[in-house]
């Protein structure tokens, strides 16, 4: 099981610096892939409401067929994919996630 994250996700992550705590480990996580997106049709629709990042991971979530949760910061920017259909999550949602999968805490 792995983490899939857009490039314009990627790209916020990245620039946030690797002085971060976790930062560096995320980057040379394997379980962290970058999937690019296969159509920008719906991220049309979504660039008006949510960041780059946010359009992106709904739009790759919309094309993966909402296999996995979207996990998103923002509550407007969950509001928007959650009335597409799609199953989203907050931070708060990861722990619970993490449990729910037997990961350790």
């Amino acid at each position: 099981m792995g983490v899939i994250v857009s490039p314009a996700v990627w790209a916020e992550l990245m620039a946030s610096g690797e002085h971060r705590p976790g930062v560096r480990e995320l980057a040379r996580t394997p379980s962290l892939l970058q999937k690019r997106l296969a159509s920008s049709s719906l991220m049309q629709t979504l660039i008006a409401q949510l960041d780059s990042g946010e359009v992106e991971a709904t739009a790759l979530a919309s094309e993966l067929a909402g296999s996995e949760p979207l996990l998103l910061e923002d509550c407007k920017g969950r509001r928007i994919p959650h009335e597409q259909g799609l199953s989203v999550i907050g931070k708060a949602g990861v722990p619970i996630m993490a449990k729910d999968l037997g990961l350790p805490s």
